[in-house]
């Protein structure tokens, strides 16, 4: 806006802006967060003049967590694709009350929901889909499936 002062707001809109651009770097952050709440010790993240530094020196992020991010396919805006319903997944702005407009967010998952989330052990998916798998196992999630066929096969012959 071209004030010398940033007032919360303009600092808090700058950072949605910013998150949403470097979509890999928030991932990034927050998986960081993930791995220090289940008391894995990292090493500090080492601060540069600008983020774009601190990323492109950041070994860990560009040798380690950036190939997951190249593992998925894009939309013809550039936008990530989620694995499971190919959707484009972008950071919507967080409103109170309507989380559904986080359901195309990244989100890191756990491939094996009993080991901790380390690199070889999470996967980028939407919100909405690690949201549905959330702790259940692959024999949950395949009975889910063969009853959702099966139903809609019965509704079919009605």
């Amino acid at each position: 806006r071209g004030c010398g002062m940033w007032t919360l707001t303009c600092t808090q809109w700058q950072k949605q802006k910013d998150r949403r651009k470097n979509i890999e770097w928030y991932t990034y952050t927050r998986w960081r967060s993930l791995m220090s709440q289940e008391g894995t010790k990292l090493e500090p993240i080492q601060r540069y003049k600008t983020t774009k530094d601190t990323r492109e020196n950041d070994k860990l992020y560009q040798e380690k967590f950036l190939p997951l991010f190249s593992e998925l396919e894009k939309d013809k805006d550039g936008n990530y694709l989620c694995p499971v319903f190919d959707i484009p997944m972008v950071l919507e702005d967080y409103e109170e009350g309507q989380s559904y407009k986080r359901f195309s967010s990244p989100s890191i998952d756990r491939i094996y929901n009993d080991k901790p989330h380390t690199i070889d052990n999470v996967q980028i998916i939407s919100w909405r889909a690690n949201h549905l798998k959330a702790d259940a196992s692959w024999e949950e999630l395949e009975t889910i499936g063969n009853w959702a066929e099966n139903f809609i096969i019965d509704r079919s012959m009605i």
